[in-house]
């Protein structure tokens, strides 16, 4: 809840049974075509590159069955601009390192750009939490569940550093619940307040209302552990050269069923009109915070919107 300095001093993020980055359940998993593949490591140098970027070299190529050295990788990838997620299940060899995932992830998406592979918190009993705990390298060992999103890089620009902006939703009894994935970004983006907006619209596909309505929510430096958010103080710019992952929080208030609301809409011809409507409830959908709208005119239902597409009259 807002203290005295009117922020947040800290916030328990409890896990949900529909986390947005839970496995996929067994019997999903099974029927799952898997990757089965051998791969030819590429050359040290190409290896050592960004982790966003496709690797030249390298050889990939199909195997009938998967010897018993081998060992299974989850990958699930977010597509931040569809609002969809996919998930695949690779093979591997033993001792392979990250540059063999991000090799398959970029033959399995083709259309993706360049992405980065992470990993999130977890609890004793492997609760896995929507924190980031750590952005994978090429060159880092394979975890057993990776996730993986798409990032937006200036022109030409390499980079080994980054950091996550999270998107909580404030609940009127205090509690911060998720309203959004983590959103990774790389770390120079983050020396203004600007500049970290304007790599969130992108990433949400923000409308131009979308993204003034963002700039005015508080913005707060954070450091996260296992299930809990730590806020620390207001973001401003962020000058820290050390190589801890470097994570802001962005606090949007939470609505009520009853309250009037704006949608800024976009046909299929890229089209874009506006349209009133009212909260109809508040649900969690995977584990993010998602509100339900009725538009006022024909009572139809608009399901599943985040707290960056409702925006309060």
């Amino acid at each position: 809840m807002f203290g005295e300095l009117e922020y947040v001093s800290f916030a328990y993020i409890t896990p949900s049974g529909k986390l947005p980055c839970e496995l996929v359940e067994q019997q999903q998993l099974s029927s799952m075509k898997q990757i089965i593949a051998s791969y030819k490591p590429s050359d040290a140098t190409t290896t050592s590159s960004s982790c966003s970027c496709r690797t030249s070299s390298g050889q990939v190529q199909a195997m009938p069955v998967l010897k018993e050295s081998g060992t299974k990788v989850y990958v699930k990838f977010f597509d931040t601009l569809r609002k969809a997620t996919r998930t695949q299940c690779f093979s591997v060899r033993l001792r392979s390192n990250m540059s063999y995932i991000y090799e398959m992830v970029h033959a399995w998406l083709p259309d993706v750009g360049n992405l980065v592979c992470y990993t999130v918190h977890s609890d004793s009993h492997g609760v896995l939490y929507p924190l980031v705990k750590a952005v994978l390298h090429p060159q880092d060992d394979l975890p057993e569940i990776v996730f993986s999103q798409e990032v937006f890089l200036p022109f030409h620009k390499l980079t080994h550093s980054w950091g996550v902006v999270n998107v909580f939703v404030l609940q009127h009894n205090g509690c911060l619940v998720p309203g959004y994935i983590p959103l990774i970004v790389y770390r120079s983006s983050m020396q203004s307040k600007e500049a970290i907006q304007e790599q969130i619209r992108q990433l949400c596909c923000a409308s131009p209302l979308e993204a003034n309505y963002m700039k005015s929510q508080h913005f707060f430096n954070c450091t996260v552990s296992t299930g809990l958010v730590d806020l620390v103080s207001f973001f401003d710019s962020f000058t820290d050269d050390s190589a801890s992952l470097s994570q802001i929080v962005v606090v949007y208030p939470a609505l009520a069923p009853g309250d009037l609301v704006h949608l800024d809409i976009m046909d299929r011809k890229n089209r874009r009109f506006g349209i009133q409507g009212m909260i109809n409830c508040s649900r969690q959908k995977d584990g993010i915070l998602c509100y339900d709208v009725e538009e006022m005119t024909t009572g139809y239902l608009l399901e599943g919107l985040t707290c960056v597409q409702v925006l309060p009259l």
